[in-house]
């Protein structure tokens, strides 16, 4: 599912899918170029005079246009953003877009595919729209602006609890 969606996305602020590998009956390996920079927070802890708002565009840009494309990400986060040798940010990672799966443990509990802590309520009650991708996007720019993680210092199960009574970080 990733390959057929990352395949047909070409955008500057899109991390460009070079092609797949299969080894066996393994599942296909793709293949993107190697992002020295590494991710958005690596970079900006790198390059502390870097341009903030210059990235929040670029990440709102690369957003825009996967909205337009018909793609939710659904898993928008720092570790989804990679730093392109010019400077520019990337998303990645289409492994969930436009999927989240629940399940229920014995513990009465949900696991979730994705990440809690940059999740939009709707997210938590299996619905997945462009809105819940712009939850992530503003819980990204509360984590570059402060340097931590959506719901710092919370457990993953604190800070879900959290964003499902509607409170912000």
């Amino acid at each position: 599912k990733e390959l057929k969606i990352w395949s047909k996305l070409v955008n500057p602020n899109v991390l460009p899918l070079l092609g797949f590998v299969v080894d066996g009956d393994s599942f296909p390996a793709l293949v993107a170029e190697w992002m020295d920079n590494g991710t958005i927070l690596n970079y900006i802890n790198a390059n502390m005079q870097a341009d903030i708002l210059y990235l929040v565009r670029g990440i709102a840009s690369g957003l825009a246009y996967l909205h337009q494309s018909k793609v939710v990400h659904a898993d928008l986060k720092s570790d989804n953003i990679l730093i392109s040798p010019e400077g520019a940010p990337l998303l990645t990672d289409f492994g969930i877009s436009r999927t989240l799966v629940v399940t229920h443990t014995f513990t009465g509990l949900s696991n979730l595919m994705g990440s809690v802590r940059w999740m939009a309520t709707e997210l938590l009650a299996v619905a997945q729209t462009e809105d819940t991708d712009i939850w992530a996007f503003g819980m990204v720019v509360y984590e570059l602006l402060t340097m931590n993680h959506p719901y710092y210092g919370m457990s993953e199960v604190q800070a879900m609890f959290r964003i499902a009574a509607g409170k912000l970080p």
